[in-house]
């Protein structure tokens, strides 16, 4: 019967030292996960913001280039039919 109370008194003290462990490893992951936080938002205000800015201007940028001809559509029609009648008179 000795045997089984210290071992008892044994998994008890173990299972003490277990808890501190596991509520110390808490903690630090804890502290671990807050200075990442701040490393991600200081990430993103500063290379986040500038890449949404950067998309931003590069969106504006190509409706601003959206196709425009420079022909009016009766000079294109004129410039069609003289191809076709080139075309035509060579073979």
């Amino acid at each position: 019967m000795d045997n089984y109370v210290a071992a008892y008194k044994h998994d008890k003290a173990l299972g003490a030292e277990w808890k501190e462990d596991i509520t110390e490893f808490g903690q630090d992951s804890h502290a671990s996960n807050q200075v990442a936080q701040k490393q991600y938002e200081a990430d993103w205000n500063t290379n986040g913001v500038k890449a949404r800015d950067y998309a931003k201007a590069a969106i504006a940028d190509a409706k601003a280039m959206r196709p425009q001809s420079l022909a009016s559509q009766e000079e294109i029609r004129v410039d069609v039919k003289n191809f076709v009648d080139s075309v035509g008179s060579a073979a």
